[in-house]
């Protein structure tokens, strides 16, 4: 407990403060004591402290929160936290959710894929749950009933063939089974549904619609859930940065990293290996810089107000702590490599284009 409580005094912020006070202390701390913006001597030693008090009650907080979910055994609940796993794009917790019903049927390998190839079509960027029904039945094989509630879901979703945004509504029931709530999904076969997407897929693809690539997709995941952009917002969110920038002068750095396996590695771990950096990410640049994913592997940040002199060695710092990360986390080598230059006043897609094309030989 004092352990805790030491962590609150470090970061400042009261005894029992939510996660949005201390992301906002830590990151307003980060600015204050950072060495590549302070040069106090101590510098080095207090941003340690503060990132291990940050680090410490961050994982107390989900620790929490995930004892909460079990204890409050809710229909609601289960069924909000199976879309809040999809909206991540975390299919292994999504699994988890479903009815013992479901995974007599339905293989966690074949759910993945599942998921994978809806996501190459349609991107859930938010939802909502209203419950419609206090009690229903349905009714599974040989005729058994399991105690059901019934949701209605309204999903916000991103068409990736033709870029549009919509709106969908969709019925969900909580089934109990021995005293807790499930997600019924009721689908025998995921096999042949998937490969109904991967068909429309395909078929958009040849009709010249586009259609997202994996990494893009993965991109995208990233983007709703950890708030890092895709080249699109990141060209909106940075115009006013960059017209500053040509009107009044200032040091504006492009950076680009790239992060992938040192080894041969599969799907879920390369996308795991992205939500990880883009944690790092968000978690060390301040308010003003401007993070989003390139696509293969590939971050790029706009810097606002960082001086040529100091640029490499915030992004080199940047890059190792990405590698510790996911090194720690996945316990597997990874490759992070950086490269930097200075805004030079031209079109962001042209300057992007040339910190990042060095990266082609690891795609």
């Amino acid at each position: 407990m004092d352990y805790i409580i030491d962590s609150y005094k470090i970061l400042g912020v009261r005894n029992g403060a939510d996660l949005q006070d201390i992301v906002t202390s830590y990151r307003r701390l980060c600015r204050k004591y950072h060495p590549d913006l302070n040069p106090a001597p101590d510098s080095e030693e207090r941003m340690k402290q503060i990132n291990i008090a940050y680090e410490y009650l961050c994982s107390e907080l989900r620790r929490e929160a995930g004892r909460r979910v079990v204890e409050a055994d809710s229909a609601r609940g289960v069924i909000q936290g199976y879309f809040a796993a999809l909206l991540r794009g975390d299919t292994r917790e999504a699994y988890t959710f479903l009815s013992d019903y479901d995974k007599r049927y339905v293989t966690y390998d074949s759910f993945r894929e599942w998921r994978h190839s809806v996501s190459r079509i349609f991107l859930m960027r938010d939802f909502t749950v209203r419950e419609e029904e206090a009690s229903a039945f349905v009714t599974v094989r040989a005729g058994a009933r399991l105690t059901a509630k019934r949701f209605t879901v309204h999903i916000t979703e991103r068409n990736l063939v033709d870029r549009a945004l919509s709106k969908a509504d969709a019925v969900k029931y909580a089934v109990l089974e021995e005293r807790e709530w499930h997600v019924f999904l009721g689908y025998a076969d995921l096999a042949k549904i998937a490969e109904n997407f991967r068909i429309m897929f395909e078929e958009s693809r040849r009709n010249g619609m586009g259609g997202a690539s994996d990494e893009q997709t993965a991109a995208q995941t990233i983007s709703s859930s950890l708030g890092v952009l895709d080249m699109d917002g990141l060209s909106r969110e940075s115009s006013r940065e960059l017209y500053r920038h040509k009107r009044y002068g200032g040091d504006v750095a492009l950076a680009a990293i790239h992060v992938g396996p040192r080894r041969a590695a599969n799907r879920d771990v390369k996308e795991e290996m992205l939500r990880s950096a883009a944690r790092v990410i968000t978690d060390n640049l301040r308010e003003t810089d401007i993070p989003a994913y390139y696509g293969d592997g590939v971050f790029v940040i706009v810097y606002t107000e960082l001086k040529s002199r100091f640029a490499p060695t915030v992004i080199r710092r940047l890059a190792d702590k990405i590698r510790t990360e996911v090194e720690s986390r996945l316990r597997t080598p990874a490759e992070v490599t950086q490269s930097f230059r200075m805004y030079g006043g031209g079109k962001l897609a042209d300057e992007v284009e040339s910190i990042t094309r060095k990266f082609a030989a690891h795609n």
